[in-house]
C-alpha cells in the first residue's frame, strides 16, 4: 500500500494540493491592480508584497517552476509569471478577509480533509488497506518525500480550507432565475436584418465653409484643445556588440572547453513525428453536428485498422489542407508544444501505433506515430560553429561590460555627446521632440525606463540600457514646455476641428429630414442616396453582435429589437456620422432548442455571476491595501 501511495505522490499529488489555492481558486479572476511602487526595486529577494506579507524570491521560483514545467514559449511563461504573482495577491487578500470575518479551520476539519483526499485514480492517499489512517510514521514519510515538512503541509492545507469557506460564504445566495436564462438565450439567438442609410462626415465636410471670423471665434473658445504637451528631445549613444566581436580571438580548444562547460545548452528533448487525419469541428457547431464529425473520424479509424494505407486515407479525408497533400505528415514536435490532448497521445504511442479519435481545439484526429528522435546532447561537430559564436558573444559582452564604466563617466562629464561618441568610436544620434514617457525609436521598452523618462530633467543621463545587440545611454538634451501655439501655427488643425464640429449638426439635420420623407412614404434607398447618404445591407445580427460596417451601437440594437419588420428609425450617431435604419426581418428564438439547453445555460450564468461576485469582493478589499510588485527583479528572473 505504501509503495502505491509513494508512486501516486510522485505523480503530482502533493504539488497539486499545495498550489491548488494559487492556480484553481477562482481561476480567471485577474485584477490588474494599478498599484505598486518602486520601493521594492532595490530588494533582491522580494517579488511582491501585500497586506504586509511578502512573496520571496525562493517561493516565487518554486511556484513558477511547478507552473511553467515543460513551457518554453516566452509569452506563455510571462503569463504564468502573472498568474503566480496575482495568485499570491488574491490568496493573501482573501486570507486576511477570512481572518477578519472570524473564519477558522478546526483540527477535526483538517483531519477529515486529509483522510478523504484521493489521488487521480480515485484512491485514498492517507488510508491503509483497512480504510483507516496510515499512521503518523507513513503519513510523515509521504509528506517528507516531497521535500516539505508536515507542519508546512498542514498549514497550507488549512489555508486552502479557509479560502474554501470564504468562497462558500461569498457565493451563498447567488442564483440565476428562469427569466434570466430565457433573456440570455434570446439575446444570443434572436436575430434581425436591417438596411441602414449612412451619412458620413467625409461626404459633407466640403459643405462647411469656414470664414476667418468663425475660425478665430472657435479657436478662442477652445484654446485648451490646441495645447501642446511638454516635449522631450534626447541624445542617444549606442554601443553595438559588433565593436567588441572584432576584438575577440578564439581557438578550437577554447571552443571545445566552452561546449563541455555549457553542455546543458545543447540538450535536445525527445521529438516525435506523426501522420494525422483531421476532421474539423466548425466554430459554433452544436452537439448533433459535432457527433456527426466524430462518426466520420471513427469510420476513418476503422478503415485504418482494417489495413487501409494511412497516408492515402489522410490525403483523401483529412481537412488539414497543409498536411493532407503529404499524407498527413506533421513535422517533428517537442513535448508541450501542441494541444494537450494531442501531445499526451503522441508521447505515449509506439512506432506505427494508431490512436484516435482524439479531440482538440481543431477537431477530431486519427494519429499514427512514424518517427522518434530520442533525447540527448548534440554532437560537438554538429554545433561547433554555433558554440564558437556563443563563446565569441560571451567574450565580447565581457569586454563591453568592462568598458561601460569608463564610457558612462565620459558621457556624464561631456557637454557634447556627439564629439565624445566620435572620440570613443561609438554611434551617436538625436531624437525628434517626443512626449515624456515615450521611448525613442530603437530603444527597448521596459516599465523601468518608462518611469525614468517621465521623471527626467534637462541634462539627466540614464544608466546603461541593454538590448539584444547594443547598450544605450539616453540624455535629455532639451525640453519644450507645454504651450498653446498662436492660431496661425495651427490654422489647419483649427479649420479641421471647426468643420468636424459644424458637420455633426448638419448630418443630424439631413438625417432627420431624410427619415421624415421615408416615413411619409418615400423609398428608403433612393431618398438616402438623393440626400448624399450611402445605403448598406449588413448581415443579420444578434443583440451581442457588432453590426457590419457600423459597429456595436447599443441604442441602435435596442431600437431594432423592439421594432417590427418594415419599421424605420433613427437618427443614431455612430463613429463616422449619423445613420437611419429600416428593419427588414426578425427571427425569433427556437423554444425547443432553448428547453434542451436551459440547464447548461443556467450553470454558465451562475459561474459568471460567481466570478463577478468574487472579482467585486477582491477589488473592494484591495482598495485600502498597499500592493507592491518588484518588476525589476521579475524581469531578471524570467529572462
Amino acid at each position: 500500500m505504501l509503495k502505491i501511495m509513494r508512486e501516486n505522490v510522485q505523480s503530482k499529488f502533493i504539488k497539486g494540493l499545495l498550489w491548488a489555492v494559487i492556480f484553481s481558486f477562482v481561476a480567471g479572476v485577474f485584477l490588474i491592480w494599478g498599484k505598486g511602487s518602486s520601493t521594492l526595486e532595490d530588494d533582491p529577494n522580494t517579488i511582491a508584497e501585500v497586506a504586509g506579507i511578502t512573496l520571496d524570491r525562493y517561493t516565487f521560483e518554486q511556484r513558477f517552476k511547478v507552473a511553467a514545467k515543460d513551457v518554453s514559449d516566452k509569452q506563455q511563461r510571462m503569463q504564468i509569471v502573472q498568474e503566480v504573482i496575482y495568485g499570491f495577491i488574491r490568496e493573501e487578500l482573501w486570507l486576511k478577509e477570512a481572518e477578519e470575518l472570524g473564519i477558522t479551520v478546526t483540527s477535526k476539519e483538517l483531519f477529515d480533509f486529509i483522510m478523504n483526499y484521493r489521488d487521480n485514480a480515485g484512491r485514498y492517499v492517507f488510508r491503509n488497506d483497512k480504510n483507516t489512517f496510515v499512521g503518523d510514521s507513513i503519513y510523515q514519510q509521504i509528506i517528507n518525500g516531497q521535500g516539505i515538512s508536515v507542519g508546512t503541509f498542514e498549514s497550507d492545507t488549512k489555508r486552502r480550507l479557509m479560502l474554501g469557506k470564504l468562497q462558500h460564504l461569498l457565493l451563498s445566495g447567488i442564483e440565476v432565475t428562469d427569466q434570466e436564462v430565457l433573456d440570455y438565450y434570446r439575446t444570443k439567438n434572436e436575430s434581425a436584418k436591417i438596411k441602414v442609410g449612412l451619412f458620413n462626415i467625409e461626404n459633407f465636410m466640403d459643405k462647411i465653409i469656414a470664414q476667418r471670423a468663425d475660425l478665430e471665434k472657435f479657436y478662442n473658445d477652445n484654446k485648451e484643445k490646441f495645447r501642446r504637451p511638454v516635449m522631450n528631445k534626447y541624445d542617444v549613444v549606442r554601443i553595438p556588440i559588433s565593436i567588441y566581436n572584432a576584438k575577440v580571438k578564439i581557438d578550437s580548444k577554447e571552443t571545445r572547453r566552452y561546449f563541455d562547460s555549457h553542455i546543458e545548452n545543447y540538450f535536445v528533448k525527445e521529438q516525435r513525428q506523426a501522420r494525422h487525419i483531421l476532421f474539423r469541428i466548425k466554430e459554433g457547431a452544436d452537439k448533433i453536428a459535432e457527433e456527426a464529425v466524430l462518426k466520420n473520424a471513427e469510420k476513418a479509424l476503422e478503415m485504418v485498422q482494417k489495413g487501409g494505407d494511412f497516408a492515402i486515407l489522410a490525403t483523401r479525408f483529412s481537412e488539414d489542407e497543409a498536411t493532407a497533400v503529404d499524407g498527413g505528415l506533421l513535422p517533428y514536435a517537442l513535448p508541450g508544444t501542441m494541444d494537450k490532448a494531442f501531445d499526451e497521445a503522441l508521447f505515449t504511442m509506439k512506432i506505427d501505433e494508431i490512436k484516435g479519435p482524439i479531440k482538440t481545439a481543431f477537431g477530431y484526429h486519427i494519429l499514427k506515430l512514424v518517427g522518434i528522435k530520442p533525447s540527448g546532447y548534440k554532437d560537438y561537430m554538429e554545433v561547433k560553429d554555433q558554440v564558437a559564436e556563443s563563446l565569441r558573444r560571451a567574450k565580447a559582452e565581457d569586454l563591453r561590460d568592462a568598458a561601460l564604466g569608463n564610457i558612462e563617466d565620459k558621457l556624464n562629464d561631456s557637454d557634447n555627446w556627439e564629439k565624445t561618441a566620435r572620440e570613443l568610436g561609438i554611434a551617436y544620434s538625436t531624437t525628434t521632440y517626443i512626449a515624456p514617457g515615450a521611448i525613442p525609436p530603437g530603444v527597448p521598452f521596459s516599465e523601468e525606463l518608462y518611469k525614468i523618462t517621465q521623471e527626467m530633467e534637462t541634462g539627466d543621463v540614464t544608466k546603461p540600457i541593454k538590448s539584444a545587440d547594443d547598450v544605450l545611454f539616453l540624455k535629455l538634451s532639451d525640453q519644450r514646455e507645454s504651450q498653446i501655439p498662436p492660431m496661425n501655427d495651427v490654422i489647419k488643425d483649427v479649420e479641421n476641428r471647426y468643420k468636424e464640429d459644424q458637420v455633426q449638426a448638419l448630418l443630424k439635420k439631413v438625417s432627420d429630414e431624410t427619415l421624415a420623407k421615408i416615413k411619409a412614404g418615400a423609398g428608403f434607398d433612393e431618398t438616402v442616396i438623393a440626400a448624399g447618404g450611402k445605403v448598406e445591407n449588413p448581415k443579420a445580427f444578434t443583440k451581442l453582435d457588432p453590426i457590419e460596417n457600423v459597429g456595436r451601437l447599443p441604442e441602435l440594437i435596442y431600437n431594432v429589437f423592439k421594432s417590427s419588420a418594415g419599421e424605420t428609425g433613427g437618427p443614431v450617431e455612430y463613429y463616422n456620422g449619423y445613420l437611419i435604419y429600416q428593419v427588414l426581418e426578425k427571427t425569433d428564438y427556437d423554444f425547443a432548442q432553448f428547453m434542451q439547453n436551459s440547464n447548461k445555460i443556467k450553470q454558465e450564468l451562475l459561474a459568471e455571476k460567481e466570478k463577478l461576485a468574487l472579482s467585486s469582493n477582491l477589488e473592494l478589499i484591495s482598495k485600502n491595501e498597499n500592493i507592491q510588485i518588484n518588476t525589476k527583479l521579475i524581469e531578471e528572473l524570467v529572462k
